[in-house]
C-alpha cells in the first residue's frame, strides 16, 4: 500500500533533504578551505591582519603590529645566537640627547657596540636646531664612546634624502649603496675606521 504524502509534507521532506545536502556541502567546503589555508599558511589574511600558520598540530599566531616586548624577545634570541657563534658577548646600547630649557628632546643619537664595532642606528635634530653643530657634536660623542669601548669601526645607514653627505663630511666613506630604494632614492651604508692609535 502506497503511503500518501501531501504536497506540504513533500515540501518539508525536500527542504529537509536540501538542508542536509547544504550542510554536507558546507562541511566539504570548510574542509577544503582549511586544507588550502594549511598549505598557504593563512595567505588570505596576510595583509594587515593576524594570520594563522599551521605547522603539524601547532597553531602560531603572528601579528602585523608586534609589541616592543615581542621585538625585544627576538633581538635577545638573535644576540644569544650571535654571541654563541662568535664568542663575543660585549654588546651594549648607548644614546645621547640634547634638551632645551623645558627638558624637551631637541636632538638625539642612539646605537650599539659589539665585537669591536659600533653602529649608529638613529640621529635626529629638530629642524629649528639644525645647522648649529648639534648633529656633529652628537656624532663626536658617539665616536668617543665607541673608542672607549674598543671599537675599530663605525657603521651607519642613511637614505639619500637624509644625511649621507653630512656623514661623509664627518669622515665616513660610502661602502655600499642600494639604488631605487625607496623608489627614486638610494639607501647608503657608510663606514668609518679608526686608526690603530685612536683606540685602546
Amino acid at each position: 500500500m502506497l503511503k500518501h504524502v501531501s504536497r506540504r509534507s513533500r515540501g518539508r521532506q525536500a527542504n529537509h533533504e536540501w538542508s542536509h545536502a547544504q550542510q554536507a556541502d558546507r562541511a566539504d567546503a570548510a574542509k577544503a578551505a582549511q586544507l588550502i589555508r594549511s598549505a598557504l599558511g593563512g595567505f588570505d589574511q596576510i595583509f594587515g591582519k593576524p594570520r594563522k600558520l599551521i605547522m603539524n598540530t601547532n597553531h602560531v599566531i603572528t601579528e602585523s603590529v608586534p609589541s616592543s616586548e615581542e621585538l625585544q624577545f627576538l633581538e635577545d634570541r638573535l644576540y644569544e645566537f650571535n654571541s654563541a657563534q662568535t664568542g663575543q658577548d660585549d654588546g651594549q646600547l648607548f644614546a645621547f640627547f640634547i634638551r632645551n630649557d623645558q627638558q624637551e628632546i631637541v636632538a638625539g643619537l642612539s646605537g650599539w657596540t659589539w665585537a669591536n664595532a659600533c653602529e649608529i642606528r638613529a640621529l635626529w635634530v629638530h629642524p629649528s636646531w639644525r645647522g648649529q653643530g648639534y648633529g656633529r657634536g652628537l656624532m663626536e660623542s658617539a665616536e668617543q664612546e665607541a673608542r672607549a669601548r674598543g671599537c675599530k669601526v663605525i657603521l651607519i645607514g642613511s637614505y639619500s634624502f637624509q644625511a649621507p653627505a653630512f656623514y661623509q663630511r664627518c669622515g665616513y666613506k660610502l661602502a655600499w649603496q642600494l639604488n631605487d630604494f625607496p623608489p627614486g632614492h638610494q639607501h647608503c651604508y657608510l663606514v668609518k675606521r679608526f686608526a690603530e692609535t685612536e683606540y685602546g
